[in-house]
């Protein structure tokens, strides 16, 4: 075998300063992925090479991500090298072929600029590959590509180097359109696990419920729920945020929409107030006092010569009887579930020596409202109470759960045989079958059955037309080794073989001979003779078939076996010493012979006009150990038995 050169095809070049190693040349694995990547089914026209890069290369070097829904498309431009130079060896670089691409995202296809797949370094160091369509389930996906470098130049060069390369490829899920939560995963296939992650940045305290549209109305009263739909189907997911902080009451404006005439503020007329001008004279200076229902006045009319502010205190025209509007002290606009009271009185002027104002009535509210409008008599107060409750929100979204394959394989037979054998797996999907061998792609196998005849662990990932697949239970697959080529020679009538630690079967023209299981066989016939090895899983082989022709005189075997009887070795194996018995009903000469397995002889020990039982000592201890084969011969015939030193 030729040795050959290592050759570093990264990129950029590295300097060259492997030695000579084994048969291959290998391509650096970043180069072949970049080659790889030519898989898109749209108009070559559509991928123009960017000539901008003269680096041998991929731009870009990875596959930008892409979205559920949206719209890709991604030109990749390949920069080749010529050849390559390593220890003075140079290959050249004449053709890549991509032999196939798989594990692209559902919706997402392929196209090299290449009608072949098929490209030419020494006549273009460019091309192209458009990646399009619009991906359908999120996942990260593994791109399998395979190809070949055919290189030339020296003798040393391979002409080809085989390559399989993988890249990651993501597909994110879209982003929820609603304003209350996201979604790991708008749409999927089923069984789809699902993360609903709340969003809506609402303040205060809040209870959530979700319900994830279901037939069984599944609901969840955690703030970030997950939930798995394991049916296909379009489901509405609804969440419902509900505030459970206290409901607060709060006292907006007092406003006096009418009070009773002159007669209850007279008979001290009403003058032009300094601090306050009036419009005119003889009107009202009206103001209110606040209390609790302890009458504890909270706020209202200050008359102390020290404050420097006057609270709630306006003019009322009662002419135009216009309403006026009192604002509310902070400080007391959270109310309580009490009864307020609001009295109005007239602000008499303390130069005229007056010490009481005018009591022009009053009118009692609830803290906790609505909102209303008091009386008293003449006297007319409207209240205006808020409060904080808030009405529960309620977002809605969708989300598409697409229908899996329920994937199942079948056999054509059983998963372990004989080398030489096969089984056909079957899937029960007719179509968007991939089987894979020990984790590895099978490039070409696509099919429904898949026929496998080499041990391993096989099976199938079927994809539908949703993009949603399902993978197979493994099928191990075991072949069993047959046993070598039987070989065998004659010697004295008989077919010997050193073949051992299989089962033995000796055939006459096709024909099993009943009882020739030893590894010898005596010519009994003319005929082709045959053996047939048979390991302990079951798995044959069968020599050369050789013609023999059986001896003419003596005795035959049958005769042997009908004079001879119960012969047995003892013991067996044995340290070397063992009997040879038999009984022999007839007087005869004969003789016990000793052979090794190649069939030279050991020992021999004449006997003469013996009949009866016959018991003889054998003592071979000075042998070495292994297989013998200890003989008794008659007239030209012999009967054959092993026999073990150990």
């Amino acid at each position: 075998m030729k040795d050959a050169i290592y050759f570093n095809f990264g990129l950029p070049l590295s300097p060259l300063t492997n030695i000579i190693k084994m048969k291959y040349i290998y391509l650096s694995p970043l180069f072949i992925s970049l080659l790889l990547l030519l898989n898109i089914q749209e108009s070559f026209s559509q991928c123009t090479p960017n000539k901008a890069y003269t680096a041998p290369g991929l731009y870009p070097d990875q596959m930008p991500d892409a979205t559920v829904g949206q719209a890709y498309s991604q030109d990749i431009t390949i920069v080749f090298f010529k050849d390559t130079t390593q220890s003075g060896i140079t290959c050249v670089a004449d053709e890549f072929d991509i032999n196939g691409l798989a594990g692209l995202p559902p919706g997402i296809t392929w196209q090299s600029n290449s009608s072949t797949d098929k490209f030419y370094p020494q006549t273009n160091l460019y091309g192209c590959v458009h990646f399009s369509g619009t991906p359908t389930v999120a996942g990260t996906y593994t791109l399998i590509a395979s190809g070949n470098m055919k290189m030339s130049g020296n003798s040393l060069c391979p002409a080809d180097n085989p390559v399989t390369y993988s890249v990651p490829f993501t597909v994110n899920a879209p982003s929820a359109a609603n304003s209350g939560f996201t979604i790991s995963a708008v749409s999927g296939c089923a069984p789809l696990n699902v993360d609903f992650t709340t969003s809506n940045n609402l303040t205060g305290n809040y209870t959530y419920l979700w319900e994830f549209g279901d037939a069984l109305t599944t609901a969840s009263t955690v703030k970030d729920p997950s939930f798995t739909y394991t049916d296909a189907g379009t489901y509405v997911i609804k969440q419902t945020a509900t505030n459970i902080d206290p409901v607060k009451y709060i006292l907006s404006s007092i406003t006096i929409d009418a009070i009773p005439g002159s007669s209850v503020w007279e008979p001290f007329p009403e003058i032009d107030n300094p601090t306050w001008p009036l419009g005119g004279t003889s009107l009202p200076d009206v103001y209110i006092n606040v209390y609790d229902a302890n009458h504890k006045l909270l706020f209202g009319y200050d008359k102390n010569p020290s404050e420097t502010s006057v609270y709630f205190h306006d003019q009322f025209d009662v002419t135009n009887t216009n309403a006026q509007s009192y604002p509310v002290d902070t400080n007391y606009q959270y109310l309580s579930a009490q009864t307020y009271t609001v009295e109005v009185y007239d602000l008499d002027p303390s130069n005229l020596g007056i010490n009481d104002d005018d009591f022009l009535g009053k009118v009692s509210f609830y803290g906790n409202g609505p909102s209303t409008q008091s009386s008293d008599g003449s006297l007319k107060i409207s209240f205006t109470i808020n409060n904080t409750a808030v009405d529960p929100i309620v977002v809605t979204d969708t989300i598409t759960v697409y229908p899996s394959p329920d994937l199942h394989l079948s056999a054509s037979g059983a998963m372990e045989f004989c080398d030489g054998d096969s089984v056909t797996l079957i899937s029960d999907q007719t179509t968007g079958n991939q089987w894979y061998g020990d984790t590895a792609l099978i490039f070409g196998a696509t099919s429904q059955n898949y026929t496998v005849s080499t041990s391993g662990s096989f099976y199938v990932i079927a994809t539908n037309s949703y993009g949603c697949s399902d993978t197979s239970a493994k099928q191990n697959v075991v072949v069993d080794n047959n046993p070598p080529k039987p070989n065998f020679w004659y010697y004295n009538d008989t077919l010997w073989t050193s073949l051992v630690g299989y089962d033995l079967q000796w055939y006459l023209d096709g024909t099993a001979i009943y009882g020739a299981n030893e590894s010898y066989c005596a010519i009994n016939a003319t005929g082709a003779y045959s053996l047939v090895a048979t390991s302990t899983a079951g798995c044959t082989t069968e020599s050369t078939a050789s013609n023999y022709t059986v001896a003419t005189g003596g005795s035959s075997i049958q005769e042997i076996t009908d004079i001879i009887q119960d012969i047995n070795l003892y013991p067996n194996p044995s340290k070397g010493q063992f009997n040879v018995a038999f009984e022999i009903s007839t007087p005869q000469d004969l003789s016990i012979a000793v052979e090794d397995v190649i069939g030279n002889s050991v020992l021999n020990i004449p006997l003469t006009d013996v009949h009866g039982k016959i018991n003889q000592n054998i003592d071979l201890s000075h042998l070495a150990k292994g297989l013998y084969y200890v003989g008794i011969n008659m007239n030209a015939q012999r009967i054959r038995k092993k026999m073990i030193i150990e």
